[in-house]
This record gives structure tokens, C-alpha cells and sequence, in this order.
């Protein structure tokens, strides 16, 4: 990977104003940067194939397209550049964290060493290792206080663009691509946020003043994009318990790796060094006991135990400030309400008929956030498939919108895969259906949906 390449085709699209071209140079950076912040999550960044120069070239590159896209009202870089700047303040955060993690290990390591030693050396030994401390922290301690600079930034200029068009002049300037920019400022408060519970709290702040805004201005616009940013902030919400899942599964095996391994016998340095470890455990063992309960009982073979510990943070997560009885619970009714007017068609309307008959898409933005809506809350709570269950297997079968049907079979597979108790009885015979539906799209998306499932099952089965 050349970043120098990369640079150069980034700020030449930026000359040439070409979204196109803009949009490849995003679509190769993001897996890198993102795989790389995976590294550095699992103590790996030694493996790094970005050193820290490019990484600050490339943030500053970031810096500079997101100033001149909020100028330019170009949403295309907007989004673009937010992207690039969260998985890179998230992958620098977590190589400073990584790089403190092991400075303070090897110093503890040298004050077990150090005590090994003679009792009228020790006092001196650590008076110099204060000394060395003081001398190699305060570099670190500035760096940090930029990286937190660049954050507190672009979580403000997210929140800005978050905020209702009525009093919102910079979202308002956006000329193009207002939905890809409304995405990653939520995937960036989710990214950039801390505590990790502020980002759903924030956002519920948010579409409370959406809604507001809606109540005053029902007409146009407004209930659409609501319901478009209230789904994206499910989808965020799924994603990040997506993450958790993971981090806890990939703990989980490392403590049973432990575990289950003899060690050899270890050497005066790695001996030091494994108690300063186990110190630095020691440490911040009242912090995290609820987290290592669960990676015990999974290591002792109580996978049980800690399966219902995940389900548990789960149910948790669904009945925060977003899910459960909060504002989710308001904007239903009226997704709800704008997926069953899909399903009314004008029969006077002949045009609307004849359009019904060959299956064409007819959709409109409002249909579409509802949509999203449905599907992205769905994935996160198994009794908002089953109080809603019915309307999308109407919607697949009966709407006259062919593309709102093909959505429709989409989420009908996404939530069989998640709650296939709920839904796979009354759910299967749907998308069988939909493999001889006269718009092309739906037959499509039936047949995907079904050779997914299949194979899933055949994986399940060996």
C-alpha cells in the first residue's frame, strides 16, 4: 500500500471536484484503516503496515477536505473525509493506548527486578525510573491533547450537522449526498464518543429536537429524513453490539488458550515481567469484574453462564435510551403509518394500476426511511418483530411498490436469520412466493435471500 499514491489521487479529486473518483480513494483507505484499528484492538500493532507518519499525512489530508467540504457544501467529501477521521483517530488512540500499555509493563517490570536487588539500591532505582517518566511523558501528554483536540472537533461539527435544518446552516449548505453525510457523523459519534454510553444518549437528544421539528413543519421533508437518521441510529446501535460480541468472543478464547496451555519455564526477565503483569491485572480488576466472570466461566467450560451474560448486555443495549419504551417507541406509529398508506393504491388511479400490474418502482424517500426504520429496529428486538411481523409480510406480498416489496423480502431474511422462531414459520412460504413476482427485483432478492439461508443451514449441519 503507497500512501503517497493515495494522497495524490485524493487531492486530485478534490481538484477536480470528482465524487467518483473521491469515492475510490474512501473505498481503499476505509478496509485498511479499519483492519488496522482491529490490530491494534487485539494488542497486534507491532504488525502495523502504516507507520505513524502516514498516518498523520493521512489525517491531516482529512482535516483539510472536511474544512473545505463544509466550505463547499460538497456532502460527497464530507462523508468521505468524517469516515477517514474516525477509524483514524480510533486507530491512534488505540496505538498510544497499546504503546502506554507497554511502557508501563516494562516499568513495572524493572521495579520487580529492582526489588529482587539489594533494599539501599531500590530507592534509587526508582528515583531514575521518575525521572525517565517525567522526561518521555510529556511529548506523549501533548500528543494526546491533540488527538483529543481533533475529536472534541469533529464530535461537534456531527452534532452540528445532526441537528434539525431549521436552525442548521451548515446542513443546510449540503448541495449532494445529505444521506451518506448524515451516516458517518452517527457512526462517528458512535466511534469518537466517551464514555461509550454517550453516543445512543446524544442521539436521543437529537431526534427529540427532530421531532419537534416535525411536529411544527409536518409537511416536506421532515418526517422522512427523521425516520432515516432514527434507523441509522439503530443500525449503529446493532453494529456496535456486533462489536461487543466480538470482543468478548475473541477474550473468551484467548483466556481459554491460557488456560488450557502449560507454560515453560520462563527466564529472570519474563518472569518479572509476567508479575508486573499480573500487577497491572490486579489494578484494574475491580473495573472490569463483571468482564472477567465471564471470561472465568467460559475458560472453567460454563459457556452457558456466558452465553447468558451476552445476552443479557444485549437486552441491556435494546433497552436503552433508544429502544424499548424511548423515542423509538414514538416514531413506530408513525413508520408504521407511512408503510400501510404503500399498500393503498388509487383503484380510480389507471396509471397506478397498470404500474401495480408490471411491478414497477414507485418509491418515495419517506417509504424508503420507513423501511429502514422497520428493518434496523427489527434486528434489535425480537418483540418488535413480533408486533410488526404481519405488516412486512403484507408489504412483501401485497404493496404495489415493487422496490418497497424487494426491501421487504431483504428484512424478511435478515429477520428469519436473527429470530428464526419468530419468524421462519410464517416467513418461508413468503419468500417462496417471491420467486414468481412479476418486478425482477423481488424475484432477485427472493432468490438470494433463500440461497443464503440455505447455505447457512448447510454450515449449521456440518
Amino acid at each position: 500500500w503507497n500512501v503517497e499514491l493515495s494522497l495524490r489521487l485524493w487531492r486530485e479529486a478534490c481538484q477536480a471536484h470528482s465524487a467518483g473518483a473521491l469515492q475510490l480513494v474512501h473505498w481503499s483507505l476505509s478496509p485498511l484503516l479499519a483492519a488496522e484499528g482491529k490490530l491494534s484492538q487485539s494488542s497486534q500493532s507491532s504488525k502495523s503496515s502504516i507507520s505513524l507518519t502516514d498516518r498523520d499525512l493521512l489525517l491531516t489530508q482529512a482535516l483539510q477536505s472536511l474544512k473545505a467540504g463544509l466550505q463547499d457544501g460538497w456532502g460527497a467529501l464530507i462523508a468521505g473525509s468524517m469516515e477517514m477521521l474516525s477509524l483514524l483517530l480510533v486507530l491512534l488512540s488505540e496505538s498510544k493506548q497499546h504503546e502506554k500499555t507497554q511502557s508501563k509493563q516494562a516499568q513495572k517490570a524493572n521495579q520487580t527486578k529492582s526489588r529482587q536487588a539489594k533494599k539501599d539500591k531500590e530507592a534509587k532505582a526508582n528515583a531514575n525510573a521518575e525521572k525517565a517518566d517525567q522526561h518521555t511523558t510529556d511529548p506523549e501528554v501533548s500528543e494526546s491533547e491533540q488527538l483529543q483536540s481533533h475529536r472534541q472537533l469533529l464530535l461537534s461539527t456531527a452534532q452540528q450537522l445532526l441537528a434539525p435544518p431549521q436552525s442548521n446552516a451548515m446542513s443546510n449548505a449540503i448541495t449532494d449526498n445529505w444521506t451518506g453525510v448524515m451516516r458517518q457523523s452517527i457512526r462517528l459519534l458512535y466511534r469518537l464518543s466517551l464514555p461509550k454510553e454517550a453516543a445512543p444518549r446524544l442521539l436521543t437528544l437529537l431526534l427529540q429536537q427532530w421531532w419537534q421539528a416535525t411536529l411544527q413543519q409536518p409537511e416536506g421533508e421532515m418526517v422522512g429524513k427523521m425516520l432515516f437518521l432514527a434507523a441509522e441510529a439503530a443500525f449503529a446501535t446493532q453494529e456496535r453490539m456486533e462489536q461487543g460480541r466480538e470482543e468478548l468472543a475473541r477474550k473468551a478464547a484467548a483466556s481459554c488458550v491460557r488456560g488450557g496451555r502449560r507454560r515453560p519455564p520462563m527466564s529472570a526477565d519474563a518472569t518479572a515481567l509476567e508479575e508486573a503483569e499480573a500487577e497491572d491485572e490486579d489494578d484494574k480488576q475491580e473495573e472490569h469484574a463483571q468482564e472477567e466472570d465471564e471470561l472465568v466461566a467460559i475458560a472453567g467450560g460454563e459457556a452457558s453462564a456466558a452465553a447468558e451474560a451476552v445476552r443479557e448486555q444485549v437486552a441491556a443495549i435494546a433497552a436503552g435510551p433508544l429502544i424499548g419504551e424511548g423515542l423509538f417507541a414514538a416514531l413506530t406509529p408513525l413508520a408504521v403509518h407511512v408503510l400501510s398508506e404503500s399498500l393503498v393504491l388509487n383503484e380510480n388511479d389507471s396509471s397506478a394500476a397498470k404500474a401495480a400490474a408490471a411491478g414497477v418502482e414507485r418509491e418515495t424517500e419517506e417509504r424508503y426511511a420507513a423501511w429502514r426504520y422497520l428493518s434496523a429496529v427489527g434486528s434489535l428486538s425480537p418483540t418488535f418483530v413480533e408486533e410488526h411481523l404481519a405488516l412486512l409480510l403484507k408489504i412483501a406480498s401485497c404493496s404495489p411498490d415493487g422496490q418497497l416489496r424487494m426491501h421487504a423480502i431483504v428484512t424478511l431474511g435478515d429477520w428469519i436469520t436473527k429470530f428464526p422462531h419468530i419468524v421462519e414459520a410464517s416467513g418461508s412460504t413468503i419468500l417462496y412466493e417471491a420467486l414468481t413476482d412479476p418486478c425482477l427485483s423481488v424475484r432477485r432478492a427472493g432468490a438470494s435471500v433463500l440461497s443464503s439461508l440455505l447455505l447457512e443451514i448447510g454450515r449449521a449441519s456440518c
